[in-house]
């Protein structure tokens, strides 16, 4: 808080440098000791899967937190719409046309495929 503190009242470039230096290594030891904290608490709960999954879960449901919601609103054919029914049908649209469309985009070649083939003069066999 010093740090800030002094870079605020005097935004030397020497302040501002040790406020970032201390800032970046604080959000390090941070995530060290994140990391370090849930791997321990994995280990001690290795065979309690009850246990491990209520781990897991709490970490996933923090990260759900900080998302953003979904947009409500889309653009379909350039008109936005929040419609939800609009909006299921353009993406089932774009998703059954998506892959004639790249298809259409691959250039033809009169070259055969097993050009690109090589042979392989090894063996193998089941016994």
């Amino acid at each position: 808080m010093k740090l800030y503190l002094k870079k605020v009242s005097n935004p030397t470039l020497a302040n501002i440098q040790n406020h970032k230096a201390y800032k970046n290594d604080l959000k390090k030891l941070k995530r060290t000791a994140k990391q370090t904290y849930y791997k321990n608490i994995l280990g001690i709960n290795y065979s309690n899967r009850k246990k491990t999954w209520q781990i897991l879960n709490s970490l996933r449901d923090n990260s759900k937190k900080n998302k953003d919601p979904l947009n409500k609103d889309f653009k379909i054919n350039g008109e936005a719409t929040s419609d939800t029914k609009q909006i299921a049908n353009g993406f089932n649209i774009f998703f059954t046309n998506i892959g004639p469309t790249l298809a259409n985009k691959i250039k033809t070649t009169k070259e055969a495929h097993l050009k690109y083939i090589k042979r392989c003069e090894s063996t193998f066999k089941f016994e």
